[in-house]
């Protein structure tokens, strides 16, 4: 670790110029300088990244942003929701009403983050799946999907057969048809 520090972090930072400035100010550790690990074992390269503690506002930023671009959210809006730095997937009740009574966000604006918040956790973060998944008008066409129906929305997986069973389950489980019935 303390040869990449060395050779191409501190390089970096001594060329460019604001981020020399951050190095002048936060005075990094001189335990980097000495530091024998790689950095495959620094930067906990063996979990999971979205479990990965270093990586967790990136990958939290990564997540909101592909449900601020699927509600169709940009410009000064989007740039003001990523800097509030909540966790759309986390976020609770007094956060939105927060978003609210600050004026970032209309109630209007509010309900449909939540809704393509749930619908894109639901799909395992996958965008493209969400997107046609919201097309939907409906709860009670999602609940009625069997597993060929969700085969021919998923476009990119691994595995469609067993990704459309999952589904199938999930949206029993949670959305439960007796409450349509």
């Amino acid at each position: 670790m303390s040869d990449v520090y060395r050779e191409l972090v501190i390089p970096f930072f001594e060329k460019n110029e604001k981020a020399n400035e951050i190095l002048k100010t936060t005075n990094p550790d001189s335990s980097l300088y000495k530091d024998n690990r790689i950095v495959k074992d620094v930067l906990n390269l063996k979990q999971k990244i979205g479990e990965n503690p270093i990586f967790v506002k990136e990958v939290r930023d990564f997540k909101n942003e592909s449900v601020l671009d699927i509600a169709k959210v940009a410009g000064s809006l989007k740039d003001t929701l990523i800097e509030q730095n909540i966790d759309f997937e986390k976020a609770t009740k007094s956060d939105w009403e927060r978003l609210i009574n600050d004026k970032i966000i209309t109630e209007d604006q509010q309900i449909n983050l939540v809704k393509v918040t749930e619908a894109f956790r639901f799909t395992g973060g996958n965008s493209t799946l969400t997107s046609k998944l919201l097309e939907k008008n409906s709860l009670v066409d999602i609940v009625k999907y069997d597993k060929d129906d969700w085969k021919g929305l998923i476009d990119e997986a691994e595995n469609p057969e067993e990704y459309a069973s999952v589904l199938v389950k999930a949206a029993q489980k949670k959305i439960p048809k007796r409450i349509f019935y």
